[in-house]
């Protein structure tokens, strides 16, 4: 998994899904300015497939990252 948390959120988000899937990854999207600097970090995790859960805005950009995706409350 890799899981992209929303806007106003950062890594503790997904804390507990870290937990259980320990072959995961946050991708902080506080850190980025641009919706292709999003994308290049979501590109830069180095698993060969994933499944990618993103929460408001990470829910929103999400499918623009990946083929399979969960969007959480993406309002």
């Amino acid at each position: 998994f890799v899981f992209l948390p929303g806007t106003l959120c950062d890594e503790r988000l997904w804390h507990h899904q870290t937990a259980v899937f320990t072959n995961s990854r946050v991708v902080n999207l506080r850190t980025q300015n641009t919706l292709e600097a999003m994308l290049r970090d979501v590109a830069a995790v180095p698993f060969k497939s994933f499944v990618l859960a993103g929460f408001s805005m990470g829910g929103y950009y999400a499918p623009r990252a990946a083929a399979n995706v969960a969007a959480i409350s993406t309002g």
